[in-house]
């Protein structure tokens, strides 16, 4: 039986053998108690005169564990980490190029080949 939690939403399986009415279970994601199953209404009871009180009180439901969470998507949060990395991303590329050029002799002398790029892309000394 699919039970979703009232206050989170969060989707659990349990097998029906494991409910009961009337039967507290738990969430495990935000930990609020309900009963999935409305308790049948008690049945009408003649008033006895003799023993009032006869019913004994309800002894209260242990919570069902459930047996398999299925979480429901919801709304990425990442636009900060996401604003950070580009941020990152752009600050590696500038130094690169800041390094590039400032470090021109000796890139040219450890790799001769990069002489001709700079010549042709490369600023003007």
């Amino acid at each position: 039986m699919l039970v979703a939690c009232p206050s989170c939403a969060t989707e659990y399986d349990i097998p029906e053998d494991r409910l009961s009415a009337g039967r507290a279970v738990q969430c495990a994601r935000c930990g609020g108690r309900w009963t999935p199953i409305e308790a049948p209404p008690p049945p009408a009871a003649m008033e006895d005169v003799s023993a009032p009180n006869a019913e004994p009180e309800p002894k209260a439901a242990e919570p069902v564990t459930p047996m398999a969470v299925r979480t429901t998507p919801t709304k990425p949060t990442g636009d900060r980490l996401l604003l950070v990395a580009w941020a990152g991303s752009i600050l590696i590329l500038l130094a690169s190029g800041y390094a590039a050029i400032a470090w021109r002799d000796d890139i040219t002398r450890l790799w001769p080949p990069s002489a001709r790029l700079y010549a042709t892309f490369g600023p003007r000394s």
